[in-house]
């Protein structure tokens, strides 16, 4: 494990100049360091969907090509919408309460679970 070349900071060192070797950590790292996956561009976004570096699945519309309405994604239904959030299609999202599954009260989505504090 290589320790971050910063003053005094005992953090793991995952960025690096080029991708040649790590030495910073993240709060300590220049502009033209990068870690040293090639998942991440220099902005910090995965390298494929970065619209500044051009990713691969960036549209000539600056979206991500799958949910693009206008080029005709593979995630866009033939009512122009998204296909797993589409009623009129049965999307894997939707309830048997035609909602979405996460918000629906009736079966207890995910978004309603509610906070209960302990006290003593």
């Amino acid at each position: 494990m290589v320790i971050c070349n910063f003053d005094e900071c005992k953090e793991k060192a995952k960025y690096g100049v080029k991708q040649l070797r790590e030495s910073r950590c993240k709060e300590h790292r220049r502009d033209n360091m990068v870690t040293r996956s090639k998942r991440y561009c220099k902005h910090g976004k995965r390298s494929n969907r970065c619209t500044k570096c051009g990713g691969s699945q960036i549209c000539e519309h600056k979206r991500i090509r799958h949910y693009c309405k206008e080029c005709g994604g593979s995630q866009i239904c033939g009512h122009k919408r998204i296909r797993s959030r589409c009623k009129e299609c049965g999307g894997s999202q939707i309830c048997t309460h035609e909602r979405i599954r996460s918000r629906c009260k009736e079966c207890e989505g995910s978004a309603n679970i509610m906070l209960l504090t302990i006290t003593s």
